[in-house]
């Protein structure tokens, strides 16, 4: 359903344009407002997908609302209503979806809907969701981070965190016992973990995230389905491209991109440490491969930036100064071999 909201200083106007709305299929009038200040304090909370705005309205003009509406959701399409011809190049100006002179006819209300309807129905995608553990835990949606996740309690996102980590196994009920809630009794933890897997299940409905996670008599799995998980793809692409070549060194730099940081490096939990000193491993291996491969086709300006990076992830590895030092030596910059040379020194010195 198109959530629509219709704002007129005239209250017939809106009765009238609701009416005819009521017959296309698709619409949900969520709001109606004669005051256009109500409409500013009100819209982001009712989200439209679409807007009739009367131009000329006392106090604040639709011309104002539609700017502030289009900065705050920029998808949402705009329909000015008026009875003066002469607002149309204005609001075409202004990129909104349609412009109708009062008095409203049906045939054009209808036309102008099929139309809206027919655009809404190509605009919509499948979210994508992936959940993120490289530098910490999170979730992004069409790739931007979801900012509105809550958690009943910590324990409940460090579960759901270490479910993810062993996404492809099933994990044991009193393995979690022993990780989360060692220090009570066996009937009070067992309490705890049921509760908390319950917890977990709603926060995922809240957020639309389409994960299951699986229960049986002796322990718990979690299913992924549609749902991305960015280690996983990580290591899948550095899987499907080892032998780097012209036509592969692309592709691996972009994979290389989704590892924005060391496995849950900003999160306390102990039992990530296996995990992420495997990841780094790889990472750091992959790291070297491409700076090898760089050299080999003494491409020597994109082997320094890819050395560069690494040193900025991993400063107290040497590798990084030692690689850095031949490079610029390869364009006769004494100045930096002997900066990175430095570096290094004071580096060891302060270890």
């Amino acid at each position: 359903m198109l959530r629509t909201i219709i704002e007129d200083d005239e209250k017939l106007s809106i009765e009238y344009l609701e009416h005819l709305l009521k017959d296309v299929n698709g619409v949900e009038i969520v709001g109606k407002y004669t005051d256009g200040h109500v409409v500013l304090e009100e819209f982001e909370r009712k989200s439209p997908e679409l807007v009739f705005l009367d131009i000329s309205m006392p106090g604040v003009s639709g011309i104002e609302i539609a700017k502030k509406i289009k900065s705050i959701l920029p998808e949402c399409k705009i329909v000015f209503v008026t009875a003066y011809k002469q607002y149309a190049l204005k609001a075409f100006e202004m990129g909104v979806t349609d412009y109708i002179v009062k008095p409203f006819k049906k045939a054009r209300i209808q036309q102008l809907m099929d139309r809206i309807i027919d655009q809404n129905n190509e605009e919509i995608k499948t979210d994508e969701y992936v959940v993120c553990n490289f530098k910490y835990f999170h979730f992004k949606k069409n790739g931007k981070e979801m900012k509105n996740v809550k958690w009943r309690t910590a324990k409940a996102r460090e579960l759901f965190v270490y479910l993810v980590q062993n996404h492809k196994e099933f994990v044991r009920k009193d393995v979690l016992i022993e990780l989360l809630w060692s220090d009570l009794k066996v009937d009070n933890a067992y309490d705890n973990l049921y509760s908390t897997i319950y917890h977990i299940r709603k926060t995922l409905e809240a957020i639309s995230v389409n994960i299951d996670i699986i229960s049986t008599v002796h322990g718990y799995e979690l299913q992924c389905n549609d749902v991305k998980y960015d280690v996983e793809v990580w290591g899948s692409g550095l899987g499907q491209l080892e032998n780097l070549s012209k036509e592969t060194y692309f592709d691996c730099k972009e994979i290389m991109k989704l590892y924005t940081g060391d496995y849950l490096a900003e999160e306390t939990y102990v039992w990530k440490e296996n995990e992420q000193e495997r990841l780094r491993v790889l990472y750091i291996a992959k790291s070297k491969d491409i700076i090898d491969y760089l050299i080999e086709q003494e491409n020597y300006t994109e082997a320094i930036l890819q050395a560069l990076h690494l040193q900025r992830m991993y400063p107290y590895m040497d590798y990084s100064y030692f690689m850095l030092m031949q490079l610029y030596d390869e364009f006769g910059d004494l100045y930096n071999v002997e900066r990175q040379y430095n570096k290094l020194k004071r580096i060891l010195e302060e270890d």
